[in-house]
């Protein structure tokens, strides 16, 4: 009974927070990943500065047998403007999988047309084939006009999926 009730109370604190909390948690958030790739990879903060912009997306992810399923928030940051256009991500798959991860991944934008584009239309799909580990890193994997990093906060998992993870923009934190 002590447990349910502590899920309620978190659920019931959860929905009570505002979109300043939620707001300031994403900021904070996003602090320590900064700093965090920064330590796995040196010279990230230097090439994320001298971008047109980049964004930041905190997510969790389950495979279980044939499918996965994740979801997360983050946030466009645009350098020319000084604007950040809040966003949140899901994603799914079909393959095997097993197991579970909380992930990071920060994409740095070359152009203001990709950064645009991804803000609008947000789309990744790829096939993957891998096992991960907490803190292991892909350290600046280039796709176009766009140098992705990702790298696991905690959790395992081996899989080889089909996926997708569709961008789009949070109306609520935009506001």
């Amino acid at each position: 009974m002590k447990r349910i009730s502590i899920m309620l109370l978190t659920i019931f604190l959860s929905a009570c927070s505002t979109t300043a909390d939620n707001r300031m948690q994403i900021a904070s958030q996003h602090s320590k990943i900064l700093g965090d790739i920064e330590q796995i990879s040196p010279g990230t903060l230097h090439e994320i500065n001298d971008s047109p912009g980049f964004a930041i997306f905190s997510a969790a992810e389950v495979n279980l047998g044939l499918i996965s399923a994740g979801n997360g928030h983050g946030a466009v940051y645009n350098n020319l403007t000084g604007e950040k256009t809040y966003m949140e991500v899901v994603g799914g798959g079909v393959g095997v999988g097993v197991g579970g991860r909380d992930f990071r991944i920060v994409f740095v934008f070359k152009t203001e047309e990709r950064m645009q584009s991804f803000i609008n239309e947000g789309w990744s799909f790829d096939e993957r084939v891998e096992a991960t580990a907490v803190n292991s890193m892909i350290d600046g994997l280039v796709i176009g006009d766009i140098t992705v990093y990702q790298f696991n906060k905690t959790g395992l998992s081996m899989q080889a999926m089909l996926k997708g993870m569709k961008f789009s923009m949070n109306d609520e934190l935009n506001e």
